[in-house]
């Protein structure tokens, strides 16, 4: 057996291990550094609590190399930019007797020396959370997320790595947490105590041949720059609702290949990945490039019909409720009222609620809908004038502007939210979200306004074996993304420019599929609840032009812009199916789609900055993001270079 000090020399040996202020030999005598083989740390002094930028190297791009890389210690999971208010000050023991768990842990060891483990089953660790995620959405095995349950009964531990010990032994790693101690527990390279814990035989062997023939790909399989940009995207896109992340797009070359933008807590953090010999890999493009220019193009600037409907439709609704924004919210109050006791009663971390029928919810969602007057916020957070100052640059280029917000699953089912009932199927219940519409029309700016149609495909169907949102995510299903696709291509249908433009839908065909989603609130959950939320089935239709999947060039008359709505089923899940897709074969003009897994707002620069050549051939900008973010959006809405 290999004696603790002669792992330490195995992996301190490696370029990563960073002299943090104490000689190597004091790190030899009193930390166990089982650290990571796949990756090299790459940022001078890195640490993994305070550290705003996080750079690593990849010499061989697997997904397991990736994934570990990406998750494991990564600052942006912890206080980046804060002062380290390192524990010397111990507040709570770890109590380890409530772990082993005949049916899930069958050992706890402090000690690593008496696990059996050697450096070469280190070699290929894994990330807990990444490989967790991904039996469960592949494999329909949830054996990591049970010991998970188990974990989080015991205060202060964090599973981070798997590490597989022959073929049929799985260890867990777990971090202890700032604040806590387990006693005699060694530290890792990054000053951390941990343990290990082996899950049961019961439990490994219910879904282990199908495990490891897939682990031989996750961990063994190269994956080339397509596949490693649509690894980045996967990834930022489910960072994205609690870490308000973003893919960084069109890097000099000199940068590393995959930068994610993250900022949960109003500091900028940096995920920054370079695999050996591979370049930046987001860089924006499509299937072609539309190329020329449109000779003597002009903006349609009529007064839109849609515009005057929209104006009609909620002054209707306006005086069906009292005559006034103030009296029709006040008429909620009741239910508002419920809402605010269901957030007021998890902690404010939680992200995730708990609805009826195993539904769940998103906080901020649910935030947004009792919010009040959106007009009402502070110049930076208010949305309309940066609405409004983009519509005007994308006008000097004769480009219209559709402002699309997408109303929240807490909305359009609010039933399901505890605290509402069947008497609201297809009722509005954020007023004020309506009057935001009239506010920012009044300002010159048109709305597809998606909740009017949403509601009645809602009440016309209430039990619909395919509901209008995802059950246990934010984004819709297919069938609410087409209920938008239709509403948004008749519209466009009516621009006096439109024939001019030679739409041919003739080439577009559909062909239906389904695809495995593990929905983005389930880890916003308490983690002894997240294995009851398993990987959902969903249905897509994927888009085909001339019998290619569909994906958008450069230089397209219609330009989709906006947040994770865009990308859904479009370039993650079933790919070639989301919304930008199914607008073309309604419309028959190419649709390119610049998605801002970091949010909606922000997006309006990076068109600018991306595009700014492709303004000459395109006719139209459609500007997609949800509804909640018009409330208190994290990052604010950025004022526009000139």
């Amino acid at each position: 057996m290999h004696s603790l000090f002669a792992i330490c020399q195995e992996f301190t040996s490696k370029p990563f291990c960073i002299n943090r202020g104490f000689g190597v030999i004091a790190v030899l005598a009193s930390t166990l550094c089982a650290a990571p083989t796949v990756y090299k740390d790459l940022q001078p002094q890195y640490n993994s609590r305070t550290s705003t930028i996080m750079l690593r190297q990849v010499d061989v791009p697997t997904r397991a190399a990736l994934d570990l890389a990406a998750w494991y210690d990564n600052s942006l999971f912890a206080t980046p930019g804060q002062m380290d208010s390192a524990t010397n000050n111990i507040t709570t023991l770890v109590a380890l007797n409530g772990l082993v768990d005949p049916n899930r842990i069958a050992r706890v060891e402090v000690d690593l020396a008496k696990t059996g483990l050697t450096p070469k089953d280190f070699q290929s660790t894994l990330s807990y959370p990444a490989l967790k995620r991904a039996c469960a959405m592949e494999l329909h095995w949830d054996s990591l997320a049970r010991v998970q349950e188990v974990v989080a009964k015991a205060q202060g531990l964090q599973a981070v790595r798997v590490v597989l010990q022959g073929s049929e032994a799985i260890w867990v790693e777990l971090e202890v947490q700032k604040g806590f101690m387990v006693p005699n527990a060694k530290k890792n390279i990054y000053g951390t105590q941990v343990i290990y814990v082996q899950l049961a035989k019961s439990l490994v062997q219910q879904g282990l041949p199908a495990f490891n023939k897939w682990k031989d790909l996750y961990v063994n399989q190269k994956l080339d720059s397509a596949r490693v940009l649509e690894w980045a995207q996967v990834l930022a896109s489910y960072w994205y609702p609690s870490l308000n992340t973003d893919l960084v797009w069109d890097l000099p070359k000199n940068e590393p290949t995959i930068v994610i933008r993250g900022n949960p807590l109003g500091i900028p953090h940096f995920t920054k990945l370079s695999v050996k010999g591979l370049g930046p890999v987001a860089q924006r493009g499509g299937s072609a490039t539309v190329a020329g220019t449109i000779a003597n193009k002009m903006a349609d600037r009529s007064l839109p019909q849609n515009f005057v409907q929209n104006n009609e439709r909620i002054a209707a609704e306006l005086n069906a409720h009292g005559g006034s924004f103030n009296a029709w919210d006040s008429s909620l109050i009741q239910l508002h009222k419920r809402w605010q006791h269901l957030l007021d009663s998890v902690p404010a971390t939680q992200m995730g609620l708990e609805g009826k029928r195993n539904w769940l919810f998103f906080r901020r969602s649910l935030l947004a809908s009792i919010a009040g007057d959106l007009s009402a916020q502070k110049p930076g957070v208010a949305p309309i004038a940066p609405l409004i100052d983009f519509k005007g640059r994308l006008e000097a280029n004769e480009v219209n502007m559709l402002f699309i917000p997408v109303p929240t699953k807490e909305e359009i089912m609010p039933e399901l939210v505890p605290g509402g009932d069947s008497s609201l199927i297809g009722k509005i219940v954020h007023p004020y979200g309506r009057k935001f519409i009239l506010d920012a029309q009044e300002e010159g700016m048109e709305i597809v306004d998606l909740l009017p149609p949403l509601l009645a495909e809602r009440a016309a169907d209430a039990k619909a074996a395919e509901p209008l949102f995802q059950k246990d995510d934010t984004h819709w299903t297919r069938r609410g993304m087409l209920v938008a696709a239709q509403v948004i291509a008749d519209r466009i249908k009516q621009y006096s420019w439109y024939n001019e433009a030679k739409p041919d839908t003739k080439r577009f065909t559909m062909r239906d599929t389904i695809f495995t989603r593990l929905g983005d609130i389930v880890e916003r959950m308490p983690e002894s609840k997240q294995s009851v939320y398993p990987a959902a089935t969903l249905a897509c239709s994927r888009v085909y032009a001339n019998g290619v999947p569909y994906a958008g060039p450069k230089g397209a008359p219609i330009i989709l812009v906006g947040d994770s709505f865009t990308g859904v089923m479009e370039s993650v899940d079933c790919r070639n199916g989301g919304l930008g897709a199914h607008i073309a074969r309604l419309t028959g003009l190419d649709v390119e789609v610049i998605t801002s897994w970091g949010g909606g707002p922000n997006v309006r620069q990076k068109l600018l900055q991306a595009r700014k050549a492709q303004l000459a051939q395109a006719r139209l900008v459609i500007y997609v993001m949800t509804a909640r973010d018009l409330y208190q959006y994290p990052d604010g809405w950025d004022e526009l270079a000139q």
